[in-house]
């Protein structure tokens, strides 16, 4: 049986378990490509999740008409997605039908469970190179030392810069930030005073502390939840709050909130709610036998996919989502985790323009910008911008604006230009308009540029 409170039976009826392979018993491991091309496809540990919270089965004592009404058995994979699509490592997870003795026992999410095995699987390396820590810093592999090292680093003045390099050593800092972000994004409120894994390879010179998202039932509830508060002793929250004192780190984490909240990134309505889609798409005909087998556990009326659970898919999809990016960046900003001036703006966000083109920025503050792939806060190639930015064949632009002594965070975007010809590119109705007489001059540059 998995789990701490599940295993409680007031609690709930459906039980979550684990599926071990051990060599005494028969097979070392599974060896099976359970979810798909980009994950493993061999697994010593599986966990058959039930769900304990948000389900209609729920029957703890913690408001629960409204953890039953808010089932949709999506939650906590969705926010292990987001991870794993901003490059990090999540447990992979599919929904399946269970049968216990010949009597179905409904839907599961078959998923990986972030131990030893897993960190060697997506990481590298062996099995006993990683430590491994989970919520209330228990040791699930290894041992508690090199984390203590990392709580003792942060612990100290993190604003000088030598500190903040010796942490960089021990903890993969982008990854970092993106968990912590999609944590907040999703106003996980049952997080980080459990609800955590972490791994650590002792054994790699480039051994880097990274979490692993786990559990993550109570998200997607309230608009106005907001985790961005949280600072709890030894957990992830507590390495964030410290490390906030840093001006590298909080750069890092205000360009992390520009290129996720904004410009298309992964918080933004549109690519949020289709990676949510999906997974509603993939559970939707399986809520019927569901229903039948635990919709009437709590009450003899049964919860139901066409009634409870399509009401709460269309709160969360047509008010929660649409709201959610915005109040998220305000809790953000309110929590004075980013600057309360706005990053540049470019009138038109990358992609393919005209030639001769030129790029327009606004922003508040001096606008630097740089074409070589450079950080204007740190490259002597950056150019103060004075006007529209002129657009190659292909050209990068990265912006960002000072206001006093406070780089803003760094806007980018690409822009694509096919080269015009001397021929076939211009107006044929016999008169050459302004907008011909450019396109000429940008042509005859191009060819004399060619010879």
């Amino acid at each position: 049986i998995q789990g701490g409170s599940s295993t409680n039976r007031w609690k709930s009826d459906k039980l979550s378990m684990q599926l071990k392979f051990k060599r005494e018993l028969g097979d070392a491991k599974l060896e099976y490509p359970l979810f798909g091309d980009e994950a493993t496809d061999e697994f010593d540990t599986l966990v058959v999740d039930a769900r304990l919270n948000q389900a209609w089965h729920y029957g703890g004592r913690s408001s629960p008409i409204n953890q039953r009404t808010r089932a949709q058995y999506t939650r906590d994979q969705f926010v292990a997605d987001l991870q794993n699509t901003l490059g990090g490592q999540a447990p992979r997870g599919r929904w399946v039908h269970v049968y216990l003795n010949g009597i179905y026992w409904g839907i599961h999410n078959l998923h990986e469970r972030p131990d030893e095995h897993f960190a060697s699987e997506y990481l590298g390396g062996d099995d006993d190179d990683y430590d491994i820590i989970k919520h209330n810093s228990t040791v699930i592999h290894g041992g508690f030392s090199n984390y203590r090292d990392l709580l003792s680093a942060v612990n100290e003045d993190t604003r000088q810069d030598s500190q903040y390099e010796l942490i960089e050593q021990m903890l993969d800092i982008d990854q970092f930030i993106n968990y912590m972000q999609v944590n907040y994004f999703v106003g996980n409120t049952d997080w980080a005073h459990h609800n955590w894994y972490a791994s650590y390879n002792k054994v790699s010179g480039e051994g880097k502390w990274r979490f692993h998202s786990w559990d993550a039932e109570h998200v997607l509830k309230g608009l106005n939840d907001d985790a961005t508060g949280r600072d709890d002793a030894l957990g992830p929250t507590h390495i964030h709050v410290r490390l906030m004192r840093n001006g590298e780190y909080r750069l890092k984490f205000m360009d992390a909130v520009q290129r996720n909240f904004y410009n298309d990134g992964l918080f933004t309505f549109g690519r949020a709610t289709e990676l949510y889609q999906h997974r509603l798409d993939e559970v939707y005909e399986a809520l019927v036998p569901e229903s039948a087998r635990w919709g009437d556990n709590q009450r003899s009326r049964p919860f139901t996919r066409d009634y409870e659970w399509v009401a709460e898919r269309d709160r969360l999809l047509n008010d929660y989502f649409p709201q959610l990016t915005a109040v998220v960046s305000q809790q953000l900003r309110d929590r004075n985790f980013v600057h309360d001036f706005d990053a540049p703006r470019f009138y038109v966000h990358g992609g393919d323009v005209e030639p001769g083109f030129g790029v327009a920025i606004r922003g508040t503050g001096e606008l630097f910008y740089t074409t070589d792939g450079s950080d204007p806060a740190t490259s002597d190639s950056k150019v103060r911008y004075t006007g529209p930015v002129p657009v190659g064949t292909q050209t990068t632009i990265r912006v960002r604006s000072l206001n006093g002594n406070e780089w803003s965070a760094i806007v980018e975007a690409t822009f694509t230009s096919a080269p015009p010809t001397l021929a076939g590119d211009f107006s044929h109705d016999g008169v050459l308009d302004a907008k011909d007489l450019d396109l000429l001059a940008a042509a005859i540059r191009n060819e004399t540029s060619n010879e």
